[in-house]
């Protein structure tokens, strides 16, 4: 009986010896002298596609790069303020070393308010009344030295459109009344650039308002008209410009000398003595000093006379 059990432990054995395990999970015999087949080769993944280098930008010639400028100017004068900056993307991928474009982003990019208080190292502002002939360059020339910062001069005024400024027109400006920047100097060119990003200087600027009174003022008193140079002195001391409220000073007290000294030779010269000249003459020269008393002392002399000569007009 033992005998037997080893003998079926044999034959399983034997059994099991001559199988092998395929790949999907049955069994099959193994042949003598039959290899096993090798497994399937790995496919490599595929490697991505190589990435195509953009061409660089060709930069512009000196002239397309100062017409491009002008074209970017004229937008922001007319508020295009889109339109500029695309061009303006454009140029400085082309010409990214042009100063005048990178000011001209600045100014579309930055917020005003801060960009006036970093260069004038102050945040105060002022009413400004716009005067005839002027624009938002010539202002910009005239305070900061630069016609070209007019746009973002524009942003802090709140002026969408800058060349819908207008004489009269009230509008808020950086800095104190009568702060006068003088020009940059020009910048440093070098030897090896080929595209310059200066543009042709501007033309000469134009006086601001509170200059051009005050050359006024002295052209009328050199011809001897102190009424009119008086009333542009001061305009010109309102727009804080040097010296004016002296000459207003000055013009005024000429002015009440000059009518009082008529209003005498009016009361006292004979025969033609005349005490309502003498009142209308000290009446306009305290217009210009009301509270000068001298003549208000005189004015009551000259009343009493005219009382006496025109008895109607007593009491002026």
């Amino acid at each position: 009986m033992r005998s037997q059990g080893l003998l079926l432990c044999f034959a399983v054995a034997c059994l099991l010896a001559g199988c092998v395990d395929l790949p999907n999970g049955s069994t099959r015999s193994s042949t003598p002298g039959e290899a096993t087949p090798a497994p399937a080769p790995v496919q490599p993944s595929p490697s991505p596609p190589a990435t195509v280098a953009k061409p660089p930008v060709p930069p512009l010639s000196e002239p397309e790069l100062r017409n491009a400028l002008k074209t970017v100017a004229n937008l922001l004068d007319q508020g295009e303020e889109a339109r500029a900056k695309a061009e303006l993307a454009r140029l400085l991928e082309s010409n990214p070393g042009s100063e005048l474009a990178q000011l001209y982003m600045r100014q579309i990019t930055d917020d005003p308010a801060a960009y006036f208080a970093e260069k004038s190292k102050s945040r105060e502002s002022f009413g400004y009344v716009v005067q005839s002939g002027e624009t938002l360059s010539t202002i910009a020339k005239s305070r900061f030295g630069d016609s070209n910062l007019f746009y973002i001069l524009a942003r802090y005024a709140g002026i969408p459109q800058p060349n819908k400024l207008h004489a009269g027109q009230r509008i808020n400006l950086p800095g104190k009344a009568g702060d006068v920047k003088p020009p940059p100097p020009p910048p440093a060119t070098s030897a090896t650039s080929t595209v310059t990003s200066t543009p042709p200087p501007p033309p000469p600027a134009q006086p601001t308002a509170g200059e051009q009174a005050m050359a006024d003022a002295r052209a009328a008193e050199k011809k001897g008209d102190f009424e009119t140079a008086y009333k542009l002195y001061i305009m010109a001391a309102s727009y804080g410009v040097p010296g004016a409220q002296d000459k207003v000073n000055e013009i005024r007290k000429r002015l009440v000398d000059s009518y009082y000294q008529i209003a005498l030779k009016a009361l006292h010269q004979t025969p033609t003595n005349d005490p309502a000249k003498c009142l209308a003459l000290l009446d306009r020269a305290l217009q210009y000093d009301p509270g000068n008393e001298s003549v208000k002392s005189q004015r009551q002399r000259c009343s009493k006379a005219n009382c006496t000569v025109n008895p109607g007009q007593c009491g002026k």
